[in-house]
């Protein structure tokens, strides 16, 4: 996976999918040890197209913190059936 298209993925996902539906972690890691590299990155990407949408006014920065909230946590839980 790389950026550009992880970027693109994400992008059309916040653009198409209620943000309730999204959870931002997917990977094609074949280690366990390849999942926080993948993880991180996908974090990087995520900040980048949320400061862009902040900066051109689409989102607050309440809404980007609920939308980081939401897809790295509630929804996973709610998904997934995981008690906290």
């Amino acid at each position: 996976m790389y950026p550009f298209y992880l970027k693109k993925s994400i992008e059309t996902r916040l653009d198409m999918v209620p943000v309730n539906k999204i959870i931002a972690f997917f990977s094609d890691a074949y280690h366990a040890e390849w999942c926080y590299p993948k993880l991180k990155m996908v974090k990087q990407v995520l900040q980048q197209i949320l400061l862009e949408r902040i900066e051109k006014k689409w989102y607050s920065t309440n809404i980007a913190i609920d939308i980081i909230n939401k897809i790295f946590y509630e929804n996973p839980l709610r998904i997934y059936g995981i008690t906290p």
